[in-house]
């Protein structure tokens, strides 16, 4: 789909820009890259079973994808991928 590629793009222009800014020289834009595209990866399970929930399913179906979105909703507050927020552009926020 087309969702990798934007998430393969958007890890390449902050990682320009954090080597237009000198973060590279110290080994930051690294981390940050890092941090961003866990933070990619966490958003697209969230749109992941945010999708399955909308289509539907059983009630079994239905609560483990809830508890799945959950588990990685809390795993972007804990990572503290909101300093990324605009990167991502939650739609559902």
């Amino acid at each position: 789909m087309i969702r990798p590629l934007v998430s393969a793009l958007i890890v390449l222009a902050v990682g320009a820009c954090f080597a237009a800014d000198g973060f590279a020289a110290g080994g930051g834009a690294a981390i940050n890259s890092k941090a961003l595209q866990r933070c990619v990866y966490i958003d697209d399970k969230i749109e992941h079973y945010t999708r399955l929930r909308r289509k539907g399913g059983s009630n079994a179906q239905m609560a483990s994808w809830r508890k799945s979105r959950s588990r990685y909703e809390d795993e972007f507050r804990s990572a503290r991928c909101r300093q990324f927020s605009h990167f991502l552009r939650r739609k559902n926020r």
